[in-house]
């Protein structure tokens, strides 16, 4: 069942073209990593308003490809307001995913 099972997932990845959904070896090297100081939303856009698309758990690591500020759209997350946005997923991933920077801790 296993063997079957694995077998349509590849099947799947192949035929959506999912398998290029990982970061590029120029990218990965691009990667710095963080940890997550508190629990935090993950959202599709660097904006308080934009749809969430999960959590990342208080001691997770992330990998941090990008930052960028979301002038219009300061926020309070982990007892700070702030504005700065840092983006978790590789440039592949779509919807890309931000989280505050004011909950991760850079190693």
């Amino acid at each position: 069942m296993h063997k079957r099972m694995a077998a349509l997932m590849a099947t799947a990845i192949a035929a959506t073209g999912m398998a290029s959904l990982t970061a590029s070896p120029a990218e990965a090297a691009d990667c710095h990593k963080g940890t997550v100081i508190e629990t935090v939303q993950v959202r599709i856009a660097p904006n308080p308003s934009a749809p969430s698309v999960g959590t990342r758990a208080k001691g997770s690591t992330v990998c941090i490809y990008a930052t960028t500020t979301g002038e219009d759209n300061p926020y309070t997350a982990c007892g700070i307001h702030s504005s700065q946005w840092v983006r978790i997923s590789s440039s592949f991933v779509v919807p890309p995913k931000w989280v505050a920077a004011t909950c991760i801790r850079q190693l």
